[in-house]
């Protein structure tokens, strides 16, 4: 016999198998999905299905996230797991041949490890437990046999349900005789599942296993009927869930989503008007107009729904009840529709309380932050997760400085609504990854998952510390505070909660101990270093209002007359114990440390004043250029906006300036950027790229914003003298920049043979030491009186 018809008949044979067990295109169990969460656990997955092999195609009866899932056989790892009695172990899909093509390995989530064990019924194989994750994994031999294990579990299960059915039939046979030799009073049917419901709420079922069982206990007490169950989202507008399981999934389905409103079938229209809609015959009523092809597959000709209610009013949803006949409600039925939606009700309401119970004992009620107890757990994930992923994260604790001085001269309201302002703000520094808790009293604690080096870290913190110092408003009164922030790393300084936690409370009292505003590492390198950037900080806090800066201008020179045409400001800092500190030794640090708007400004204030007294001297048409910073332009903050108020309110004395940025600004610019440019041009100021050809900008944006000069890197001055490529590549820019009206600027000359070159190019502008080096204002007027 050949290998097709083997392989046919294995097929068949499994085909049969699965429809046997009559569990495809079924709800979710609990049973199953309990075990997939087990899975997942033990396997430290975040992925896990138990997937049934149909003719053509894999479907999930359970998976991660209790989602629906099915996919073509062709398309599914599983397909190939099934055909071994053996688990199935892929540590990396992109090695394998048979299923590196496939199309969840190649697109989202791109599975990149498989475990799967398949899961035999009636003596076949019929699917496979399975578990997944997006990195390639080494699977050890233990983690395979519980897996294996866990396999066995839904294998019972699967014996299980084949005895619930067979025992349902049973049931259903045995309640047929009864109905026929004894019907029930109505009065007790509804007493019984009154009884049975209330039941479930007090012991605490999951919602979506109590509205199971009402309906199954419904529809078994009144066969004829199929009932439903409508959840509506928090405002009321929308349908979230939809619990109907005698209803075809897509009928289901169909109704995810809905809007309600008067005329949306009966369900739709009981919730919007908040009473009760009986429409006896479907296909005839305008109700059902737009939903008649979802009634046909659905076979239901008759519907009832009653709003369900809370005791405050809102409505929650909808039950409603259908029949496969044309039909209108008897005295019972009208009794039943209503006594279910109000013990839907019921459960729905307890289970809120449950979730704000929750809610309570993990949340902090005055911030709404994770509170000590969901912070220990956050941080047990981060250990969990960096140790799978062999990462590094960093844990903060902050304390607020002062902040009894509050308390105790403002009261402890003013507190409250200060604890809340500085949660806001100390959530706004963090990125969506990291998480912040408040411990209690003014303590917080900042987890930040998956950082590399300490810059990033120190960059966040001395966020955090900038917002908490702008002054709180609290009603009528300002208050002002700080914070001492202590870090700690893992693995570097602990592995565990209580030591992290134990050294990041350490380090923030070492922050306390050291001044306060400031934050501290757990480590002596570390906080050596911290330290020796904070104090550098303050002395520069401190240069920019005592005048400890000071202006150096470098000449930028027409390159066909050799005449001084532009100055380039440098900013330079006499430090009283450090001596002349240059813009590498603190221009990023204040950068960091939000001082680059205050240092920025006092660069345009003394090159203004310095740049009118030239015009006014020596050249009408004498330019000063000022560096600027790319947060300048891309930040939508209150400095930012302040910063171009301040030169619109002087615009006379800025009208000589160019402001230097670095190319970055070319990448993609922003609304945001443009307009800033715009209202800068508006005022005359001139814009210059800085160090164009060191990134990844595009010539194409120089139009756009209007750059008026274009400053070619010197790594490009250094490469015509080397080589031709240097060269046409340098006389390339310049064409195509001239082309655009933009002037070009060759920085560092530093040869007369690069000089020479330049001017066959064609090039204007020059600067480098060649020409000039940077001058002190009073040197560069003799040289301008000179010229």
């Amino acid at each position: 016999m050949s290998n097709s018809k083997i392989a046919s008949m294995k097929d068949r044979a499994r085909s049969t198998a699965v429809s046997d067990l009559k569990l495809l295109d079924t709800l979710p169990e609990e049973r199953f999905d309990r075990i997939v969460r087990l899975a997942m656990a033990l396997m430290e997955m975040p992925y896990a299905f138990v997937n049934l092999v149909d003719k053509e195609r894999i479907w999930a009866k359970s998976t991660h996230d209790n989602v629906p899932y099915e996919s073509t056989r062709d398309q599914s790892i599983c397909n190939f797991a099934i055909r071994n009695t053996l688990p199935t172990v892929i540590e990396d899909t992109l090695l394998d041949e048979n299923v590196h093509h496939l199309n969840y390995v190649v697109n989202s989530p791109k599975f990149r490890c498989y475990v799967g064990v398949p899961l035999t019924y009636n003596g076949e194989v019929v699917g496979a437990l399975c578990t997944l994750d997006t990195k390639p994994d080494k699977v050890s031999a233990q983690k395979i046999q519980l897996l294996s294990d866990l396999a066995k579990i839904v294998e019972n299960e699967f014996l299980n349900v084949q005895l619930e059915q067979e025992s349902h039939g049973l049931r259903a046979q045995k309640k047929a005789w009864r109905d026929l030799s004894n019907k029930l009073q109505s009065r007790d049917q509804l007493s019984g599942l009154r009884s049975h419901a209330l039941e479930l709420v007090a012991n605490g079922t999951p919602l979506k296993s109590t509205f199971h069982e009402m309906i199954e206990g419904v529809e078994r007490e009144f066969p004829d009927m199929i009932c439903s169950i409508l959840l509506l989202d928090e405002i009321g507008e929308k349908v979230t869930r939809c619990y109907g399981p005698s209803l075809p999934d897509v009928y289901n389905k169909a109704l995810i989503g809905l809007e309600i409103g008067h005329g949306v079938g009966s369900c739709g229209t009981a919730a919007a008007l908040a009473e009760r809609v009986i429409v006896s015959d479907i296909f005839s009523h305008a109700y059902w107009a737009n939903f008649l092809p979802l009634a046909e597959q659905a076979q239901v000709k008759a519907c009832w729904s009653e709003p369900i209610l809370a005791s405050d009013g809102q409505v929650l949803g909808t039950f409603a009840i259908y029949h496969r006949e044309i039909r209108k409600p008897q005295e019972i039925e009208f009794r039943l529709i209503e006594q279910s939606a109000h013990l839907a009700s019921i459960a729905i309401e307890r289970d809120r309380a449950n979730k704000l119970i929750w809610q309570q004992a993990n949340y902090d009620a005055l911030t709404c932050l994770p509170n000590r107890e969901l912070s220990a757990v956050h941080i047990n994930v981060a250990i969990s997760n960096a140790q799978r992923n062999q990462q590094s994260f960093a844990l903060m604790f902050l304390d607020l400085d002062r902040f009894k001085e509050v308390n105790d001269t403002l009261g402890h309201d003013a507190g409250d609504l200060l604890l809340i302002e500085a949660s806001k703000r100390i959530q706004s520094c963090v990125r969506a990854s990291d998480s912040v808790a408040r411990l209690g009293g003014d303590e917080f604690v900042v987890l930040l998952n998956n950082v590399e080096g300490q810059q990033g870290v120190e960059k966040i913190a001395s966020h955090i510390l900038q917002v908490l110092t702008k002054g709180f408003k609290l009603k009528s009164d300002i208050a002002h505070i700080s914070a001492s922030i202590g870090v700690t790393f893992f693995p570097q300084d602990g592995l565990t909660l209580d030591v992290l936690m134990k050294n990041a409370d350490q380090a923030m009292y070492q922050a306390k101990e050291s001044g306060r505003d400031r934050f501290s590492y757990f480590t002596q390198e570390m906080r050596e270093e911290a330290n020796e950037r904070h104090i550098l900080s303050e002395d520069l806090r401190r240069a920019i209002k005592n005048d400890e800066l000071v202006l150096y201008y470098q000449p930028i020179v027409d390159l066909t007359t050799g005449k001084i045409i532009v100055a380039e400001a440098l900013v330079r800092w006499l430090h009283p114990t450090r001596g002349m500190l240059y813009p590498e030794d603190f221009i990023a640090l204040s950068d960091d440390r939000g001082l680059i708007f205050p240092l920025t400004q006092w660069v345009i204030n003394q090159a203004s004043k310095q740049s009118l007294e030239w015009v006014q001297l020596h050249n009408h048409s004498f330019k000063v250029s000022v560096n600027t910073s790319l947060r300048q332009y891309t930040d939508n903050g209150r400095h930012s906006e302040q910063w171009l108020v301040d030169l619109e309110k002087n615009e006379t004395n800025v009208q000589h300036l160019i402001f230097e940025v670095s190319e970055q600004l070319l990448v993609e610019p922003s609304p945001l950027v443009i307009s800033k440019i715009a209202r800068l041009k508006k005022l005359g100021i001139e814009l210059a790229i800085d160090d164009f050809g060191t990134g990844y900008s595009s010539l194409i944006h120089i139009k756009k914003l209007g750059v008026d000069y274009l400053k070619i890197d010197k790594q490009f001055i250094a490469n015509i003298t080397a080589s031709d490529d240097g060269k046409v590549l340098y006389e390339a820019i310049i064409a195509m920049t001239n082309k655009l009206g933009t002037k070009v600027v060759s920085e560092g000359i530093e040869q007369p043979q690069q000089l020479k070159i330049l001017q066959e190019f064609g090039c204007e502008l020059g600067q480098g030491y060649y020409l000039a080096y940077p001058l002190t204002a009073k040197a560069l007027t003799e040289r301008l009186a000179q010229q």
